[in-house]
């Protein structure tokens, strides 16, 4: 039994109220290496196997107090989080009894005067099972915890978006909204906003990024972190005055055309976005907005059916062209606009038939005509959600579903209490993905449990067809061995029913072969014979037989036999079904975080060589997926390089996210007139080196989250050129930098050049 000395055996609870055969038990089973305790009564065992989880009990049936057929029926009953090997020994042997005791939730039956190699290798036998259950439990716990570490990786990152929603009730006056998102994962590809450009003029959009998931919300962050610039260099901004002195506020179809040249597919990027840009004036009501492949909006009138707007328009970053155009209208009174994604639209019935845009209009006349404005888009939701059914019940959308709703008039929408973290992301979202916290350790069987008899009987087989059909099970018969390797790896039976005397292949050569094969661990194999000796009997148990009968079979025992089987198949197909499932969703994540991981190297520069006597190597090595940090390098001019690098702390991916969004911008042209502004005074093109102080100006009105005292991000930025030969370098927060030059030793240079020193903010630390 102890082949394997580091082998962690299972615990032992011997139960009998005999002073003399308990200590007999004790010792024999420790002699084999096993651990094992003792209790004197079924009362004191319960006691002990709640406090310390025993996972085998060998207990004897007739005890005072409580026999053993209830100590099983009180055993059963306990949630221990695991399963509990239960074999019985009793004086008695006949199958009256023995079928009382499975019946009861024994595992397994013995007669006293217990046989010493009998009990081992039953023993052996539960212990292999109990092996396959622990090995199983804690790859599906490390699993579970993989997942849990992502999932609440995600769960900031989802935080993160969320806190980039509009607020719940308009803060404008004159303009009026309710909206819903509802990512089909953690996190989403969509995002919508209203916002403020100057007095009576706000825009809003709603945008669908395609693809799911992380991956997706990478690219939406990007345009979040555009549409939230309100620099000089803003999207949504035209670079110069209008005659009152303010701003001029771009028309929609020239803000989708900037994004659409900012994002145009590449080799490493080849997603894109639709979307809905639009400015809503509030001082005459009259509306502008760009379609640019997404679902046409629906215009709502008092009275009158829903107006579907627009033709459609081409997705932003699929086409080199920018043949955007706007929509022109005036919102009457009474009227309202509502937005909306195609993960509406796209959600399918039990039969795979989509909604449709047409269900969606029907629909939103119903409720129109019934004057339930105030709360379309949480009806909407509900009604899409009823169309998936129980898919969407158990599973969440298949992509993200998000609705805005615009009115000129509070009365038309009425603003309630109902919006709050659910109407952002409802449970459902989260029900798969929480499945390790959720899922039993053992699930419910499945239905119709399937046998695989092998008997060169055919009367056997025959008698024996019918009798399990009738119990409910499905059976597939072989004649002999090789004809149940076939049936076994065609059909992945439950069970597995044979004789232990077939020509060609015996019994336990056909036991050894099934367990060769790993798919077929959980087996349950039961050897029928009359002839085998018991010794060859206990050896079907060492080589991977988990039961055992003699002929001439005994149904009732038979189907007993069985229940026993079940109830420990099923435990181990519960945990087998969680496995899968964990394994799916966590690949599914992994897979998503890899092309997370992707993106963000995509956007650091290339190690190169490039035309003497420049050249740049990079190293970049995040802990995990994604990292905090990103770099960057900017040709400004010939023979003029600008360089980044920025660090924002954590390595989780919320941060990661952010830090890719701002490096995109730090990637652009407009960002390089911030950095490395050109000398006005000066009949050539110079760039000098702006302050910290005006960059981090700049940023704060970029991303209004890079607004903290003191900054929550580390910059280092410089430039360099190779025509004069000077090196313009200046940090916010802590940098440092080495400098190696040839003759000369390397020099850490610090704050004002000096080694040693942390960079303080806003400090030019070295000029060439």
């Amino acid at each position: 039994m102890t082949d394997d000395a580091n082998k962690l055996l299972p615990r032992i609870l011997v139960v009998d109220d005999s002073v003399v055969e308990r200590n007999l038990f004790v010792h024999m089973v420790a002699k084999w290496g096993y651990p094992v305790e003792f209790a004197a009564s079924g009362q004191e065992a319960i006691q002990l196997v709640e406090r310390h989880r025993f996972q085998l009990v060998l207990a004897d049936w007739q005890m005072p107090g409580m026999q053993g057929t209830e100590l099983c029926v009180a055993l059963r009953q306990l949630d221990l989080g695991q399963y509990t090997y239960i074999i019985l020994m009793s004086a008695q042997n006949d199958e009256e009894f023995l079928i009382k005791a499975l019946d009861a939730g024994a595992d397994d039956v013995l007669t006293k005067p217990v046989d010493g190699n009998e009990l081992e290798a039953r023993l052996q036998s539960a212990v292999r099972r109990i092996e396959l259950q622990a090995r199983l439990a804690r790859k599906t716990n490390e699993l579970a915890h993989a997942h849990d570490v992502i999932a609440h990786d995600l769960r900031a990152v989802s935080g993160l978006q969320r806190s980039f929603l509009p607020e719940a009730q308009s803060p404008f006056q004159g303009l009026n909204y309710q909206w819903l998102s509802v990512p089909s994962k953690y996190v989403s590809g969509d995002h919508l906003q209203v916002f403020e450009l100057q007095r009576d003029v706000y825009g809003f959009y709603l945008l669908d990024v395609s693809g799911h998931g992380i991956p997706a919300a990478v690219k939406s962050m990007q345009l979040v972190q555009m549409f939230a610039d309100r620099s000089a260099t803003s999207i949504v901004f035209e670079g110069r005055l209008g005659s009152d002195g303010q701003r001029l506020v771009s028309r929609p179809r020239d803000v989708v055309a900037r994004l659409n040249r900012l994002f145009q597919q590449t080799e490493s990027d080849l997603s894109y976005f639709t979307m809905i840009y639009g400015v809503f004036n509030t001082a005459n009501r009259q509306v502008s907005l760009c379609q640019a492949g997404h679902p046409s909006p629906l215009l709502l009138s008092a009275g009158k059916p829903a107006n579907v707007l627009g033709r459609g328009g081409y997705p932003v970053g699929l086409f080199d062209f920018d043949d955007f155009e706007d929509i022109e209208l005036t919102l009457g009174n009474e009227d309202a606009l509502i937005l909306y994604s195609d993960g509406v639209t796209e959600v399918l019935s039990a039969s795979s038939e989509a909604f449709g845009e047409k269900r969606l209009l029907d629909f939103v006349n119903q409720q129109s005509s019934q004057g339930r404005w105030s709360d379309l888009p949480e009806r909407i939701q509900m009604r899409v959600q009823h169309w998936g059914g129980s898919v969407i019940e158990q599973k969440g959308f298949e992509d993200d579903v998000s609705i805005l709703m615009l009115a000129p008039r509070p009365g038309v929408l009425d603003q309630r209490d109902v919006v709050d973290a659910d109407r952002q992301v409802p449970e459902l979202v989260f029900r798969l993905q929480e499945i390790q916290a959720n899922v039993p350790s053992s699930l419910p069987a499945k239905a119709g449990k399937s046998i695989v008899i092998v008997d060169d009987s055919r009367s056997f087989l025959r008698i024996f067809e019918a009798m399990l059909h009738s119990w409910g099970y499905t059976v597939h018969s072989a004649k002999n061995g090789h004809e149940a390797l076939a049936l076994i790896e065609k059909h992945q039976p439950d069970f597995v029913l044979t004789d232990w005397d077939m020509p060609g292949m015996s019994g336990i050569e056909l036991c050894e072969q099934v367990r060769a094969q790993k798919q077929n661990a959980y087996t349950y194999i039961i050897m029928i014979t009359g002839y085998a000796s018991r010794d060859d009997l206990l050896n079907s148990l060492r080589v991977g037989a988990d039961d055992f009968m003699t002929k001439p079979v005994n149904p009732s025992e038979l189907k007993v036999r069985l229940k026993t089987a079940e109830r420990i198949a099923d435990l181990h197909t519960g945990l087998e079904r969680r496995h899968t499932e964990l394994s799916q969703l966590y690949e599914a994540l992994q897979r998503d975080m890899r092309e997370v991981s992707r993106i963000q190297r995509a956007l650091l520069p290339k190690s190169k060589q490039y035309p003497w006597p420049f050249a740049i190597q990079t190293i970049y090595q995040p802990q995990g997926y994604v990292c905090g940090k990103q770099m960057g390098l900017l040709e400004t001019q010939a023979n003029e390089h600008g360089f980044f690098m920025l660090n924002m702390a954590g390595q989780d991916t919320a941060t990661a996210l952010q830090t890719m969004a701002l490096a995109r911008w730090f990637s652009m042209a407009r960002a390089t007139r911030v950095l490395f502004p050109v000398e006005e005074t000066s009949s050539k093109i110079r760039r000098y080196l702006a302050s910290p102080e005006q960059v981090l100006a700049q940023l704060s009105s970029i991303s209004p989250s890079l607004k903290d005292e003191p900054p929550q991000f580390d910059l280092l930025y410089g430039l360099i050129n190779l025509d004069q030969g000077t090196l313009l370098v200046a940090g916010i927060g802590d940098w440092a930098m080495v400098m190696a030059q040839p003759g000369f030793a390397p020099a850490f240079l610090g704050t004002n050049g000096e080694p040693g020193q942390a960079l303080g903010v806003g400090q030019v630390i070295y000029q060439a």
